[in-house]
């Protein structure tokens, strides 16, 4: 395929049908040495591996449905690409089950701290909007009312705008999942609401109580260690510090 950014090829789903062909882009890019040609997978080294072959299974799913669905009778290449661009997996049209597919996804790929702050925000969301909402129906007014709503609620600002954030993600990632149903940005001109947060940090005399501080062994001296840890590698992210090994350590630095 032509290459992008110099590195990487676009993936695309190739449909030939009595010898006349259809490209349907996957917006996925890979190294050559990303691919698995025998199973037609991206390989398990790439850090997007689940999330890519997630996608991929989606769209040989609806390319297998589309066939079923035109069975027997005699269609034509054009046909099919027109079927295929109205098939529509139900399962996964309300914003519902999209977002709870796409925060499994997300878990599946180590992305813990993500996938909560997804799980928090669409709690957040479902509790005032109907949970079997359809992605199409998600109106720049839906988004207003649950802002509303939350600041009658009297939830801070800074809160609203980190649930509306995650909420946009989920989103955008919901139409990846139905790329063939109309859709607009709900999200467009709204003005998430925010505040300065006071800031709230340890002086160095704190830090080296803490370091010189007799703790008992076992958790209280692994948990003040973690911390320590994180504050000497200038605040690593706690997934980062948890799945760190000692070959990630060359010549005195994280590689």
């Amino acid at each position: 395929q032509r290459q992008m950014c110099i590195r990487d090829s676009p993936l695309i789903l190739r449909v030939i049908h009595e010898r006349k062909v259809k490209n349907y882009k996957l917006s996925i890019y890979l190294l050559e040495t990303e691919w698995d040609e025998k199973s037609n997978l991206v390989k398990d080294k790439h850090p997007r591996s689940k999330e890519f072959n997630h996608k991929i299974s989606i769209e040989l799913g609806k390319a297998y449905t589309t066939t079923a669905e035109l069975g027997h009778q005699t269609y034509s290449i054009n046909d099919f690409d027109r079927k295929y661009n109205s098939t529509i997996l139900h399962s996964l049209t309300t914003f519902k089950s999209c977002s709870e597919e796409i925060i499994k996804v997300t878990m599946e790929t180590n992305r813990i701290g993500t996938a909560d702050w997804y799980r928090i925000a669409m709690r957040s969301f479902f509790l005032y909007t109907d949970p079997e909402i359809e992605i199409k129906n998600i109106s720049r007014i839906t988004i207003t009312n649950y802002i509303n709503e939350l600041l009658k609620s009297q939830v801070k600002k800074n809160t609203i705008n980190a649930y509306v954030r995650g909420i946009r993600a989920v989103y955008n990632k919901s139409l990846d999942l139905n790329p063939d149903q109309p859709h607009h940005n709900p999200f467009r001109s709204i003005k998430l609401p925010k505040e300065e947060t006071i800031k709230r940090c340890l002086t160095i005399d704190e830090i080296r109580l803490i370091r010189n501080a007799k703790v008992s062994k076992g958790k209280s001296e692994m948990a003040r260690d973690m911390f320590l840890l994180s504050f000497y590698l200038m605040g690593i992210n706690f997934s980062d510090l948890a799945s760190l090994k000692k070959q990630d350590i060359y010549n005195g630095r994280i590689i």
